[in-house]
């Protein structure tokens, strides 16, 4: 049974034609580059736009060998997967962090080595980024204001995946890290508290800028348009539930224990451009 989830949907362009390459256990892989365009709200003033974001999509085995064959530069896909961020050491010996999405299904959305060209900002045509976690909270949030008085926060939410490999049963962690604005960002800070589970849904994107050093830097995160508090007893839920006993009660509003965790990316959230 699962308990936790990690899942991305996305609808982009091709940015290139993908390249199909083999391991040494003689598996086919490519990546794919993706980009995005979809509305964007913040939660106070409710005004849309259109926001770009790119993505590296991975495909294995016979889904990578179809994308080879069939896809060119600007055709449009379906891509449903789940985050994934590798981690390294560059050579000055820093923590390097890329975000990646591992496609569990790709539809082809173009008819066959058609490309459709579509207005640029009609209601009706555009693209989809929407992730959806359920995990526990790994620090407890730091409301912030921006220059402009706006608030923003961002926190950090930890997945697992679990499966049967040749070894036994394995277990994988992914981090997440999530930034919130306006009326949700105050919200999640007055509410929300390290360990507690909960369910996030919005979009995935990387942004970069320079340090003030002249060092180019990125970070990957959820910009979230929901947070929901999980496993919880709410005066809602409590009204409908009848005869409860303290014990019960008591029980429900356990948050899940969480090893301590710290999030590192390549610069602290405390730090980000806002």
């Amino acid at each position: 049974m699962a308990f936790s989830l990690n899942n991305i949907i996305l609808i982009g362009h091709v940015t290139e034609k993908p390249e199909l390459r083999q391991t040494t256990s003689g598996k086919s892989v490519t990546d794919l580059n993706l980009q995005v365009k979809y509305k964007f709200t913040r939660n106070d003033n409710n005004q849309t736009q259109i926001t770009t974001s790119y993505h590296t999509v991975v495909l294995w085995n016979k889904q990578a060998e179809i994308v080879d064959q069939y896809l060119l530069k600007g055709s449009q896909v379906y891509i449903a997967g789940r985050l994934k961020t590798d981690e390294w050491e560059d050579d000055k010996g820093q923590k390097r962090r890329k975000a990646k999405v591992i496609a569990r299904e790709i539809i082809m959305l173009d008819a066959k080595n058609q490309i459709a060209a579509v207005p640029e900002r009609s209601e009706n045509f555009g693209g989809i980024n929407r992730v959806s976690l359920i995990g526990n909270m790994t620090r407890d949030i730091e409301l912030r204001q921006t220059p402009g008085g706006e608030s923003v926060c961002s926190f950090g939410v930890a997945t697992n995946m679990r499966w049967q490999g040749d070894a036994g049963v394995q277990e994988e962690t992914e981090f997440h890290n999530i930034v919130a604005w306006s009326n949700l960002a105050r919200e999640s800070a007055e509410t929300i508290k390290k360990g507690q589970r909960i369910y996030v849904e919005g979009a995935f994107t990387t942004r970069s800028w320079e340090t003030p050093e002249g060092e180019k830097r990125y970070t990957s995160e959820i910009i979230a348009d929901k947070v929901l508090l999980l496993g919880a007893m709410s005066d809602m839920a409590d009204s409908f539930s009848g005869d409860v006993s303290s014990t019960q009660a008591s029980q429900s509003a356990q948050a899940p224990e969480v090893p301590e965790i710290s999030y590192e990316s390549e610069i602290n959230p405390e730090d980000l451009p806002f």
